[in-house]
């Protein structure tokens, strides 16, 4: 072939151009992109809002040289394959390939593929199309409204809080759940309350427990203790009487193969992986790495996609090796779900071949390579197996007007838990079903009167939070990742352990944006205009989304460029002046923020600013000699002095002060005293919550470092022990 006639595919990885040159040959020359080559003016905005929002792309300064070597290569080549990655971001660098390189209708085609596979890649090549409109505007709008929303909110964002902040569409949204989420974490009001469970004995004299429960045999939780220890002394010499048992067949359905959002949970969940670490390992999963004799070969199918869908081959593939490792009756037809927002051409997430089973490969692939991909495979592989099959027995009693109720599960047929395991059921048993005669007294061998505390909501994770806006129809596959590391770069989130927790500058910027721009940061308002960005189909669509968009936009920043003094005067710091006493306001220079009195000129007091998310000590002694009148006593003792402490809140929530104060400055964080005392040194504890939400206990004795998850078994439970002899 002469260099004249040569052809040329460009892709945005240089990762793939090894394994798609050892499907293609020599065939053609293989070029990357390095991702994105245009993109709207750093320094200005770049979109002409009187003309239709006519956007003006520029070259990136650092793609400048990368253009000049593509436009060499491709000035003579006989056709330009252009295969960026298969979603509407792809489709926009396919089309800002084509304008940068000039290429002419007839001497470029669109090559498109779910997988980097040798099947997959010629068919491709065999079936090429033209660039596709609807996603190429689509992903115009996104741009658009993503450049006017950031370039026109964050200088007021600096004039009012810092230099440097940001707003985003989905950004904002995200950090306000995370903001809302923690504050309803503080205002949690922690409440005792107590449940029971009775122990029998069956026909075999064997122990089975049941639950005290409602009509509708849901667990009861007794607020009041004087009601609760009532219903322990009418339980006391009672019989439990069975009502009615009942065995059912009850099945648990197969999961559904990954898309992104339940690849990245799910990854997290098993074995805590980040948003950002699960899709650079799924990038080079789906992009190929050496695997011994076969070379670099792609291990799974895009790994950006909201789409439940799987190919015909795939499906029958996976029938075979099913049938074929555990028989005809573990196969199941696989009926995928519907998700509205998906591309119907993507496919969900999941090995270019099932027949490359993990173990087998597990020596060529890094440990994190290894289980993303073992989870990736078993998830599929169970999407197309039959349903787990339990026979499940619920047992109904009564005793003293009180209805018990519990649920026992044998499992019959295991399905495709023999490769995915299920979390069970926590009013579930899986163990043999007790024999017991219907309409027959039980002797109670034992009452259990349990104490709980209603627990606040869980802090979110990269995970939970990816869910949430899943559910709520806000962001896409592609944007998960980037806007929660965004996050967390931005300084609006930080991450501790697991959990997001939002920094003081988050807070303040989320209250300004919804107090400011409430259709930027309201749930409804953000799923709607992702929905009608997905379904435009060509430029008038997309001016008009624009044109809807922006008029209500600019009288909000017209309300809050009005408003900007007001939002500074009210940034009034609880600090007190050095020089003269008097309130000092929160002050914005180049520098940062700083603290400044309120009577500058006549006074140039100031302090530096301190995030208070580093300062949560100094903030409760602040807080300490405020709000008096509210606070409300403890019934825990200082571990200091030993009087009475009292409840205090301060912007980060509830805790707990010496009432003494400021004779003594004894503090611990809020919690509940309970019965039993320290295993340890025999002092007090107290339930109190983790930074992740969960309840544990702890010693309040400053030289015991006590702390348990469990409450000790030292008198928690009351329990009423009879003999079951004659």
């Amino acid at each position: 072939m002469s260099e004249s006639k040569k052809k040329v595919m460009i892709v945005e990885s240089p990762s793939k151009t090894k394994t798609l040159s050892k499907i293609l040959g020599k065939s053609l020359k293989i070029l990357a992109s390095k991702g994105h080559v245009r993109d709207l003016p750093k320094t200005r905005l770049g979109i002409d809002i009187d003309n239709n929002f006519d956007p003006t792309f520029r070259i990136m300064k650092e793609k400048s040289k990368l253009i000049e070597d593509l436009r060499k290569e491709v000035k003579d080549a006989k056709i330009v394959y252009l295969a960026p990655d298969p979603d509407r971001e792809g489709e926009a660098i396919a089309w800002h390939l084509k304008e940068v390189l000039k290429l002419k209708d007839g001497q470029y085609k669109r090559v498109y593929f779910n997988e980097i596979t040798e099947k997959a890649v010629k068919e491709a090549m065999r079936q090429p199309r033209d660039l596709d409109t609807k996603l190429i505007e689509a992903q115009k709008a996104r741009r658009i409204l993503d450049r006017i929303i950031g370039y026109k909110i964050s200088p007021f964002l600096w004039k009012t809080l810092q230099r440097g902040l940001s707003a985003g569409r989905v950004q904002s949204v995200a950090l306000r759940m995370v903001v809302e989420r923690e504050r309803e974490i503080r205002d949690f009001e922690v409440k005792k309350y107590y449940t029971f469970q009775i122990k029998c004995l069956d026909d075999n004299n064997k122990e089975f427990t049941l639950k005290l429960c409602d009509k509708k045999y849901n667990p009861i939780k007794f607020f009041d203790e004087d009601e609760a220890n009532e219903v322990l002394k009418k339980l006391e010499g009672a019989k439990l009487a069975i009502k009615s048992l009942e065995i059912k067949e009850k099945k648990k359905n197969s999961p559904f193969p990954f898309i992104t959002s339940t690849l990245q949970q799910e990854a997290q969940k098993k074995h805590g992986f980040s948003l950002k670490k699960t899709m650079k390992l799924a990038q080079s999963l789906y992009e190929g790495l050496q695997i011994g004799p076969e070379g670099s070969t792609g291990l799974i199918t895009y790994m950006r996609t909201d789409s439940f869908n799987v190919s015909l081959e795939a499906q029958e593939n996976a029938k075979e090796l099913i049938v074929k490792l555990f028989g005809e009756d573990f196969y199941k037809k696989y009926h995928p779900k519907k998700n509205k927002s998906s591309q119907e051409a993507h496919e969900a997430i999941r090995p270019t071949s099932v027949f490359r089973l993990p173990d087998e490969i597990k020596q060529y692939l890094g440990k994190e390579y290894y289980l993303l991909y073992d989870l990736i495979w078993k998830r599929f592989m169970a999407s197309q197996m039959a349903n787990a099959v339990y026979d499940a027995l619920e047992i109904k009693g009564e005793a003293e007007n009180y209805n018990f109720f519990a649920r026992f599960l044998n499992l019959k047929f295991p399905g495709y838990m023999v490769l995915w395991d299920e979390e069970k059921e926590t009013d579930e048993n899986d163990e043999v079903f007790p024999k017991l005669t219907e309409g027959k007294l039980y002797e109670i061998v034992s009452i259990d009167k349990i104490e709980g505390f209603l627990s606040p909501p869980p802090r979110y994770t990269e995970a939970t939070l990816v869910k949430r806006l899943e559910e709520l129809g806000i962001g896409r596959p592609s944007t998960y990742a980037p806007t929660i590391i965004t996050l967390q770069e931005r300084n609006y989130v930080k991450k501790e352990g697991k959990v997001l927790i939002p920094t003081k500058i988050g807070e303040e910027v989320t209250d300004i944006l919804v107090k400011y721009f409430p259709d930027i940061v309201d749930y409804e308002f953000t799923a709607k205009m992702e929905s009608d960005l997905d379904k435009i189909f060509n430029e008038e669509d997309r001016i008009k989304l624009l044109k809807d968009f922006y008029q209500p936009f600019e009288m909000s920043l017209h309300n809050f460029e009005e408003n900007s003094i007001e939002i500074l005067n009210s940034l009034v710091s609880e600090k007190k002046c050095p020089l003269c006493g008097s309130d000092m306001k929160l002050r914005i220079s180049k520098f940062g923020r700083f603290y400044s009195c309120s009577r500058y000129p006549e006074c140039k007091g100031k302090l530096p600013f301190e995030d208070s998310s580093n300062s949560e000590k100094n903030n409760n002694e602040e807080n300490l000699n405020k709000n008096e009148d509210d606070a409300k006593e403890s019934d825990v003792e200082c571990p200091i002095c030993g009087s009475k402490m009292v409840e205090k809140r301060s912007k980060f929530g509830r805790f707990l002060a010496c009432s003494r104060y400021p004779e003594c400055k004894g503090t611990l964080p809020y919690g509940k005293r309970v019965e039993q005392r320290c295993p340890n040194c025999g002092g007090q504890l107290i339930r109190t919550f983790s930074k992740k939400g969960k309840p544990y206990y702890k010693c309040v004795n400053k030289d015991c470092n006590y702390y348990s998850f469990k409450l000790p078994n030292n008198g928690k439970n009351h329990k009423v022990e009879k003999s079951t002899k004659e």
